[in-house]
């Protein structure tokens, strides 16, 4: 009977640690910051189109294109990079704003009256001409408009008010903030919540109808959706990625202590969240002038780094290709770089300086083709194939033609994009 209980007692305790065991053997592996370790990753994965209700069905409703801002188009881009039409102000008017395309190819932006402070939200046909404009915020606007899948255009200004705009140019509703909107773009859920940060780091929420869902502090940069549309992610006022559900609750933090990120997150048809974080002044490390893979955790995947501080900072533009390739520039150095979906080299292109083209710190976008286009400081609008060869350029030496915003791809091929000066001037290159 003894024998019998000590046997007893001796399978219950392997039973125990083989639980254990099985418990840890289980958990997510660390993940490696090290893209030579990630033999498991692909080259290139297929990207798909995320549907989503509650966004304009056109060709480009939003800032780059779609809730993941991963500036790909669905549409061939324009293949000989000439002009149809320049629409140019000819006052003191200008933009920090992309452009957007609502139904029936309506184009929609914002500006400022560079002297008056005056905001405005305007439409544009297909060929350029005014449709309306219409006063808003009494100040400057650098809000990248948003069109709803009924036609209504959402946008903030400055002065802490957002609204919704009817396609005919009346306002609909608006939304006292209580704080600047700087950001560059609103994004939306699935079935048509509003979300946007202010300028004193508030993440705001509102309903389809403007009533205020949430507001929570802490975060306040540039929001991207994964492809679920449950889980957003943001960048802090300081810095680090904070990933939020559709009720407020914070989910998970990507901090580094020093630095800054320098562009919106991109998210991948898989979940992975890509962004551009730079060390600043200090001295080189593991992170400084790196673009970073994040998984749905917020773990690090892989990090590619590049540029030598502080001689050169990266550029704001990240875009993913239908292979799941990504674009970028290193700003100071007009340098373009081409990465595989793993992490590792694709192409570099060093611009040549006999192009003159200033500085590349615009957003790049691709096309259905995975042809890329991006504008400079000065000199003009490019694109390149997806294989680092140029297919054609642009030049305009009279226009300091760059914007940090992203330029827009209708169906027909057309390509827009607005200046980042006065006066404001829109391109349209087919």
């Amino acid at each position: 009977m003894k024998t019998k209980k000590i046997l007893f007692r001796s399978i219950k305790f392997i039973l125990y640690i083989f639980i254990i065991l099985l418990h840890y053997s289980c958990q997510n592996p660390p993940a490696t910051e090290n893209n030579d370790d990630n033999d498991t990753i692909p080259n290139a994965m297929p990207q798909e189109h995320i549907p989503w209700p509650s966004l304009a069905d056109s060709p480009w409703p939003m800032y780059k294109h779609d809730p993941q801002l991963t500036g790909r188009s669905s549409f061939s881009g324009p293949s000989e990079g000439v002009t149809d039409w320049v629409y140019n102000s000819n006052d003191y008017s200008h933009s920090l704003s992309g452009i957007v395309i609502g139904s029936e190819g309506t184009l929609y932006y914002s500006g400022t009256e560079t002297y008056m402070g005056s905001g405005y939200l305007a439409a544009r046909n297909p060929d350029g001409t005014l449709k309306w404009r219409v006063d808003i915020g009494g100040n400057e606007v650098s809000n990248t408009p948003l069109v709803r899948a009924d036609g209504s255009i959402l946008v903030g200004s400055r002065t802490g008010w957002f609204y919704a705009v009817n396609p005919n140019g009346t306002i609909r509703w608006q939304y006292d903030a209580g704080s600047g909107i700087y950001v560059i773009t609103a994004n939306m859920d699935k079935t048509g919540n509003i979300y946007f940060t202010t300028e004193n780091g508030n993440l705001i929420s509102l309903t389809t109808d403007g009533q205020e869902r949430f507001k929570v502090p802490v975060v306040g940069g540039s929001i991207a959706f994964a492809p679920s549309g449950e889980v957003m992610y943001v960048v802090g006022k300081t810095s680090g990625i904070f990933a939020v559900d559709t009720i407020g609750a914070i989910l998970w933090e990507f901090i580094i202590d020093q630095g800054n990120i320098f562009s919106v997150p991109v998210v991948d048809s898989q979940g992975n969240i890509y962004f551009v974080w730079d060390h600043g002044f200090s001295e080189n490390d593991s992170l400084a002038h790196a673009i970073v893979c994040l998984n749905q955790e917020g773990n690090i995947v892989w990090k590619y780094g590049y540029g030598e501080p502080p001689t050169g900072v990266p550029g704001v533009g990240i875009t993913i290709d239908h292979n799941g390739h990504l674009y970028f520039s290193e700003w100071g150095k007009n340098r373009i770089y081409s990465l595989n979906y793993d992490g590792t080299v694709k192409w570099t292109y060093q611009a040549d300086d006999s192009l003159e083209l200033g500085n590349l710190d615009c957003e790049f976008i691709s096309d259905i083709e995975n042809n890329i286009y991006f504008g400079s400081t000065y000199g003009g609008i490019l694109s390149y194939k997806s294989d680092g060869n140029l297919r054609w350029l642009y030049e305009r030496k009279d226009v300091r033609i760059g914007s940090w915003q992203s330029p827009a791809i209708g169906s027909s091929g057309y390509l827009y994009l607005i200046n980042m000066e006065s006066p404001l001037t829109i391109f349209a290159l087919q």
